[in-house]
């Protein structure tokens, strides 16, 4: 009997129902114990990260209705991935910033309308197909480090709908809200790198480690630089004349676009294709943000004047001197401006 007329049928359940159907698609799939552990209801299930499930497996491991259903991500499953929301509020605060970038939310939706899910915690579940599978990658931590967004790619497991509560710790389903299992979109690696790059600026850790250059003494702590009781740094900060543009596009940066909230998305010298590696004034926090590995700094939130110090000196307390040199400072008390450094 062909799955699909299998599938249909009035003795299956709805678990059993979805495990057909998505192995008709390709997918390899493995029950979830009932008992709110998560885990799978197997003694081994790493042989369905190389291979389908046959239909009698899957009919006898789905017989049970209380059991849940995962999907294998990766290669063995058509190059299945799944963007993983842990919670609500991590999703909506993305929602928020999909109104002010019509391209990302284009992109969006044709994943959503693909598969789309509600997890128990009240998160989401997205389901896509790439070429570019890879290993699963945290995309963004809270401030407690806990995960907030994560993908699952090669040789990993989903836990979707209809996997009732009795499968999850909270005692909630997952329910399906797009979508299905054989209606999963395909997109592009360049795709998938703008929803991950678009995703890493939930990420509430992430500051910079700072860079002390070797020819300067690393015992002991500087005492900061003084001009008219203002750093050099601070001033550069606010300094109205500097711009993201004037720091980084002397050092082959390129502005891919702005959207409409004015986030500005950079791609880092030497890199290639549509995506891009940064962004700056991501809601207004006039800070650069950087995800990609490859490029000059390391992945983290810069101010100007640590973007500046770091590409054009190596060093902060460098860049401090030279900026003490470039600022001449107006007299204490009366607001007098300071001049804009000297060529970046």
């Amino acid at each position: 009997m062909p799955y699909s007329s299998f599938s249909r049928s009035a003795d299956a359940s709805p678990v059993l129902q979805t495990a057909l159907a998505a192995l008709e698609a390709g997918i390899s799939v493995v029950p979830i114990r009932s008992d709110g552990s998560k885990r799978p209801a197997l003694t081994s299930w790493k042989p369905f990260q190389q291979r389908l499930p046959t239909r009698r497996e899957v009919s006898t491991w789905f017989a049970r209705r209380d059991v849940g259903i995962a999907l294998v991500t990766g290669q063995v499953s058509g190059c299945l991935l799944a963007v993983d929301f842990d919670e609500e509020g991590c999703f909506l605060t993305w929602m928020a910033r999909l109104r002010q970038d019509s391209q990302l939310a284009r992109l969006y939706e044709e994943v959503a309308s693909g598969y789309e899910e509600r997890t128990p915690k009240g998160g989401r579940h997205l389901l896509l197909r790439c070429p570019a599978i890879g290993r699963s990658r945290v995309l963004a931590r809270s401030r407690q480090g806990g995960i907030l967004v994560e993908t699952r790619e090669e040789g990993a497991i989903i836990i979707v709908a209809p996997s009732a509560g009795t499968v999850h710790p909270t005692g909630r389903p997952y329910v399906l809200l797009r979508g299905g299992v054989q209606s999963v979109r395909t997109i592009s690696p360049a795709q998938l790198e703008e929803i991950c790059s678009s995703l890493r600026l939930l990420d509430e850790q992430g500051a910079p480690k700072l860079i002390q250059s070797s020819s300067q003494p690393t015992a002991g702590p500087r005492r900061p630089l003084q001009l008219s009781a203002t750093r050099p740094g601070d001033l550069l900060n606010r300094d109205p004349q500097v711009t993201w543009e004037s720091i980084l596009l002397p050092k082959g940066w390129e502005l891919v676009r702005t959207d409409g909230a004015g986030c500005c998305y950079w791609r880092h010298p030497g890199k290639r294709g549509p995506h891009y590696s940064a962004t700056t004034n991501h809601a207004g926090d006039d800070k650069l943000h950087v995800f990609s590995t490859s490029a000059p700094l390391p992945p983290g939130s810069y101010t100007k004047f640590a973007a500046y110090a770091l590409l054009y000196h190596g060093d902060f307390h460098a860049a401090a001197q030279a900026l003490k040199q470039r600022y001449s400072s107006g007299r204490p008390g009366e607001g007098e401006a300071f001049a804009r450094p000297a060529s970046l």
